[in-house]
């Protein structure tokens, strides 16, 4: 395990264990997902295997990028997140586009100013703890809320589709356990 105040977000070969914060959708919003995938896939014949249900998520903050991380890094994120304070808020995306290297992703046309707030709360709730260094790193890498929906397809893609929306009701800390294909969440809040 890593200790807590490593860099968290130092390379290494081995697996990482990537720990964030993250909005997901419900079962409904899934299966609309879902078919956009296919829709997707068929229009644009896109190769890659779509992001499965169970790992879809609008990532807000995150921790932790080693092979491995301390509890101590979970109990600290668990208490910050104990001090969001928020009402349930709705999410829209209404655009498919390209984002990073290659990804194709759920976004808005527009700004999404109640998840920017919600998000800003979060990070002012790291502010208050030990781990305000990473609230600090989340303010500066920026934030454009997406939902991924294929990796790596390395095409260019912009399409306005009708909106997917939910909501957001509570946010999760999530154990991505990249390369492995899985993810665990190790806690909820309810808003």
């Amino acid at each position: 395990m890593q200790d807590m105040f490593a860099d968290p977000l130092s390379t290494t070969s081995e697996p990482l264990d990537v720990l964030f914060f993250a909005l997901t959708p419900d079962a409904a919003v899934d299966r609309q997902i879902q078919q956009l995938q296919r829709r997707l896939r068929l229009d644009f014949d896109l190769t890659r295997p779509p992001m499965p249900a169970e790992r879809q998520h609008v990532s807000l903050m995150g921790l932790s990028g080693t092979a491995g991380f301390s509890r101590q890094l979970v109990d600290e994120a668990t208490k910050a997140a104990r001090l969001v304070s928020s009402s349930p808020f709705e999410i829209r995306f209404d655009r498919v586009s390209t984002f990073g290297g290659g990804s194709i992703v759920l976004c808005g046309r527009d700004v999404l100013p109640d998840t920017e707030q919600f998000r800003e709360g979060l990070l002012a709730s790291f502010r208050a703890t030990p781990l305000r260094f990473l609230a600090e790193r989340a303010h500066r890498h920026g934030f454009r809320p997406h939902l991924t929906l294929f990796y790596g397809e390395a095409r260019a893609l912009e399409v306005d589709i009708a909106p997917v929306t939910w909501t957001v009701r509570d946010f999760v800390l999530i154990h991505s356990l990249v390369g492995r294909s899985r993810h665990i969440h190790v806690g909820r809040w309810q808003l």
